[in-house]
């Protein structure tokens, strides 16, 4: 009985990896295509090939299924699953340093992978929220050095932490629609944050009262995006549609979503040793959720088109 599990867990570890290294290499063949198009700018331009004999996209594809193989650290789950129980899929795999190496040159095509995705949802309707990412103890801020000249002390409901914030907007079912990195202290209201993350989309995005600010509002407003809210203690009472009242109690459909990422995806530690690299797991992990079979997403009414539950 115990065998049958192990070859069944075995056998959808497998499927898994070879459905990732597939849409992966999709990607990075129109990925790679359009670099040898556009040369205008300095990032567009291609990297030199790597000497190792792995390609991009199998290196994204160990970055992503790191993500999802519950591993504590990436050393182990590099030396013991990628070198040894995937050396057939790997065959030209490099030692675990010099792959720690090529980590930085799969930032971009997994950045721009997940906004691939996520413009394929820009009319709708959307849940917003930010998340803290600590890469340290608050009361060792003065003495973190990888992220010295980038994180800075923010505050959110929990109290005062030092890193950085993920803003992330979702569609109903769950999926990333866009996601942006900003240091601790860059509120959720802040008028370039809002005017620029959430300008490209149309419909309604539902969010907490961090996200209360008139003047980029009116600002989204004229774009086809409206954000609604609660209100305030000390605002005026307003009339809100009832369709809207059931979308945002529901908006904890987002909060489930940070959970996922953070349990399962391992988005959060803090034993990043590098910034280039650190942002290219983020990014994993963000990539990784995209992979994950069942994500948390709110039930519709087909008639009615009323709310039902988030599962």
């Amino acid at each position: 009985m115990k065998k049958n599990i192990l070859l069944a867990f075995y056998e959808s570890s497998n499927r898994k990896v070879i459905e990732i290294f597939c849409e992966l290499d999709d990607w990075c063949q129109i990925y790679e295509r359009y670099l040898s198009i556009s040369n205008k700018l300095a990032l567009t331009t291609k990297p030199p090939p790597i000497a190792c004999g792995l390609s991009i996209s199998e290196i994204m594809s160990i970055l992503v299924y790191y993500q999802l193989s519950h591993s504590k650290t990436f050393k182990h789950f590099y030396m013991d699953i990628v070198l040894e129980d995937m050396k057939n899929y790997f065959p030209k795999a490099p030692s675990y340093c010099q792959f720690v190496k090529l980590i930085d040159r799969a930032l971009i095509p997994l950045a721009t992978f997940l906004l691939k995705q996520g413009a394929k949802h820009k009319k709708g309707f959307y849940y917003a929220d930010s998340k803290q990412l600590k890469v340290c103890h608050i009361l060792r801020e003065y003495q973190h050095k990888v992220f010295k000249q980038h994180a800075t002390k923010g505050k959110s409901s929990t109290g005062w932490f030092f890193g950085f914030k993920l803003h992330l907007v979702i569609n109903l079912y769950g999926e990333i629609v866009k996601f942006c990195f900003t240091p601790a202290h860059v509120a959720d209201n802040n008028f370039d944050l809002m005017t620029h993350f959430l300008k490209d989309l149309q419909g309604k995005i539902y969010a907490d009262k961090g996200y209360l600010s008139s003047k980029a509002w009116h600002e989204l407003r004229n774009n086809g995006v409206q954000i609604i809210t609660k209100l305030r203690k000390n605002m005026k009472n307003k009339l809100m549609d009832l369709q809207d009242k059931l979308f945002l109690l529901k908006r904890g459909l987002i909060e489930s979503v940070f959970n996922v990422l953070t349990t399962v995806c391992d988005l959060e530690h803090s034993r990043h040793r590098n910034p280039i690299n650190a942002f290219t797991h983020m990014v994993g992990s963000l990539v990784g959720y995209h992979f994950l079979d069942k994500k948390p997403k709110i039930r519709l009414h087909n008639k009615a088109n009323s709310l039902l539950s988030i599962t």
